[in-house]
């Protein structure tokens, strides 16, 4: 009895899901540095001071200055903010466009620095962007974000 190769599905599944997935940002890939959070940039502000990153979230309100509030969420590999998942702070975004709040948002931009804002209670320390480009994604519908899901066979999903 000969067994099957079920690994040329798996590959077929996984490319389907990548290509199928999300559209693509229309951000420069070779203008970015490669950044993985919120955190990162933090740590070393002055590092990246001038560099531009690509960072992504929910859109909140204005600060004092009209400055959008955003808070971080990690980004998938089409650039696309990922809600359901946990976020390492805010950042705040120069930027003449309003936001509605909630919105995910991507946004290419230029590091200023930090600035000491009073939200959520408190005076702290934000990193400061000065936007070159903002992509705005939809809105997810109802209270669940949907996820592609890879299946394996007929053996289980991933």
């Amino acid at each position: 009895m000969r067994k099957k190769n079920y690994i040329p599905y798996f590959l077929i599944s996984i490319s389907s899901v990548i290509l199928l997935s999300c559209a693509a940002t229309k951000i420069p890939a070779g203008n970015i540095m490669q950044i993985q959070n919120l955190s990162t940039v933090m740590k070393d502000v002055d590092r990246f001071t001038g560099k531009r990153i690509l960072l992504g979230g929910l859109a909140g309100g204005a600060s004092s200055d009209k400055l959008l509030i955003v808070s971080e969420k990690p980004l998938d590999i089409t650039g696309k903010p990922q809600t359901y998942l946990p976020g390492n702070g805010y950042f705040l975004i120069d930027t003449g466009s309003e936001y509605s709040g909630g919105t995910p948002i991507s946004v290419f931009g230029e590091v200023i620095g930090t600035r000491e804002e009073d939200f959520e209670g408190g005076k702290k320390k934000y990193l400061l962007l000065k936007s070159i480009e903002i992509y705005q994604w939809e809105k997810p519908k109802g209270c669940l974000t949907l996820r592609p899901m890879i299946s394996i066979g007929i053996e289980g999903t991933l």
